[in-house]
């Protein structure tokens, strides 16, 4: 999923939005992700903090689309970027 897809599914609940760029870590490449952009990153993992039922933070780390994988999907998948994200791991 891009951020854009992810914007637009919690739109109506008007998250505050923090995105980071994980090119670095994961791919050993300078960061470029900057508004307008959005639709060209891919969310490789996310968490959220809720208050009731609503998401009030959204968490996002991402790559550039076009340098996913099916390796860098799996991983993602299985959460093995979570712990990139330190708001990720708090409780």
């Amino acid at each position: 999923m891009n951020v854009l897809e992810v914007k637009n599914e919690f739109d109506d609940r008007d998250p505050l939005y923090v995105t980071y760029d994980l090119s670095a870590p994961i791919l050993n490449i300078d960061a470029t992700f900057a508004s307008g952009v959005e639709g060209t990153f891919t969310v490789v993992t996310a968490c959220g903090v809720r208050v009731g039922d609503a998401v009030d933070e959204l968490y996002l780390g991402v790559i550039p689309t076009e340098h996913m994988t099916d390796e860098l999907l799996e991983q993602s998948s299985s959460g093995g970027f979570d712990d990139l994200l330190i708001e990720c791991g708090e409780e």
